[in-house]
């Protein structure tokens, strides 16, 4: 049991403070002693995550909002919307995500069910699944720059490494379009290959050198790898196959690149593969219908939305266990939607996640604010009575100890 401050609660720094230097005696007197200080302190010490994840709030944006991104850079995100129902209009929900407030609606074309930021974060390329086109955003202006047709029934969109290319995959061709995104090139925002992946391809992810692409290719069922390295004989040809299941539907790729991570919608779990050897390395359960997912920034977590549960859970990704389920918002995700996998995303910063609720046109903000302020904050001055509290709580403390030292 972790014995840290309860999400919500409120400590003074002081005791904050002391519960830091208290880690660095031994795990015995340090439990302890942080046991006693919790309870001397606040009147409890309930066990809590280092992260809590809670729903903050939400905002409101455009109809029936479905893939969610944010820019690479900070301060934006962009919501796209108005994909479930014929007669809405399609457009970009633009967040400002400092004051979590909307700034602007971008229109695009219909169904915009997947979005990618350049690596730069200057644009922004959006996949519309029923005209067979990704439109390009001038992120500076928020305004649409170029359109590109590509394949038909496109589902997602993922950069190389280095920003040269976008590869989107084609559903219903069984293709993947790859687009030039150097903007001196001759060839600038046009498709310049295009490659037959298998049978419905869903998703795509790229490892860090850019030299494989991961496609989920649902009809097979299995990850497709595909050579990706330019100057490699095998260039856009296919590496192997990973056996995942009967319905993958995405698959992300975690930034640590040991693993990525294979929702199957069939029995409710995620696959892990081994990106090392191509191989699926263990399975755990999650909700209902998990329709998609995401990585944190730094590796160390991810959620899952379970669209017939209406929930998310949030996994350990150092034990590929879930460590909670949480009530999500009003229709997360969607199971009528295959190629809804971008519901969730989380703030480059990893402080937060978007994940978008199509039947109440918002999206939710989960918060996974730190329980506790690094040690690296000034030290305040305790006063009288917290130096009181703290020094009961020490002699309970050492009382204990030595109790459990005569056993």
């Amino acid at each position: 049991m972790k014995l840290l401050p309860t999400a919500g609660k409120s400590y003074s720094a002081a005791i904050q403070v002391v519960l830091q230097r208290l880690g660095a005696l031994s795990t015995t007197t340090s439990a302890l002693f942080k046991s006693m200080v919790c309870l001397a302190a606040i009147g409890s010490c309930l066990s809590a995550p280092l992260q809590a994840q809670t729903i903050i709030g939400t905002i409101g944006v455009g109809v029936y909002p479905i893939a969610v991104a944010f820019s690479p850079l900070g301060g934006k995100a962009y919501v796209g919307t108005g994909i479930g129902f014929i007669g809405t209009i399609s457009g970009i929900s633009v967040i400002n995500t400092s004051t979590n407030t909307v700034t602007s609606t971008i229109t695009v074309d219909t169904a915009p069910v997947a979005i990618a930021f350049s690596p730069d974060g200057s644009k922004a390329y959006v996949v519309n699944n029923i005209v067979n086109t990704i439109q390009v955003i001038d992120t500076a202006t928020d305004t649409v720059s170029a359109t590109i047709p590509v394949g038909t029934t496109p589902t997602d969109i993922a950069f190389r490494p280095d920003g040269s290319q976008a590869y989107v995959v084609n559903d219903t061709a069984g293709t993947i379009s790859v687009i030039d995104t150097v903007s001196s090139s001759p060839t600038y925002h046009t498709v310049v290959s295009t490659f037959p992946v298998g049978s419905f391809p869903r998703s795509i992810v790229f490892n860090s050198n850019g030299s494989r692409a991961y496609v989920v290719t649902s009809g097979t069922p299995d990850i497709t790898v595909i050579d990706t390295d330019p100057t490699s004989p095998g260039y856009l040809t296919i590496v192997t196959n990973i056996p995942v299941g009967t319905d993958p539907r995405k698959i992300v790729i975690s930034p640590t690149e040991n693993k990525a991570y294979v929702m199957d919608s069939s029995d409710f779990t995620v696959k892990v593969i081994n990106t090392a050897n191509n191989t699926v390395s263990s399975t755990f359960a999650v909700g209902s219908d998990p329709s998609g997912i995401a990585f944190s920034p730094d590796g160390l977590k991810a959620i899952v939305v379970n669209s017939a549960d209406q929930t998310f859970s949030v996994i350990d990704t150092a034990t590929n266990t879930v460590i909670g389920t949480f009530a999500g918002g009003d229709g997360i995700g969607d199971p009528l939607i295959l190629d809804a996998s971008g519901v969730i995303a989380f703030k480059p910063d990893g402080s937060q996640a978007y994940m978008a609720n199509r039947n109440t046109n918002n999206v939710s903000v989960i918060s996974f604010a730190p329980v506790v302020p690094p040690t690296s904050a000034a030290a305040p001055i305790p006063t009288l009575s917290e130096w009181a509290m703290i020094l009961m709580a020490s002699l309970m403390g050492l009382l204990a100890f030595v109790r459990l030292r005569r056993r």
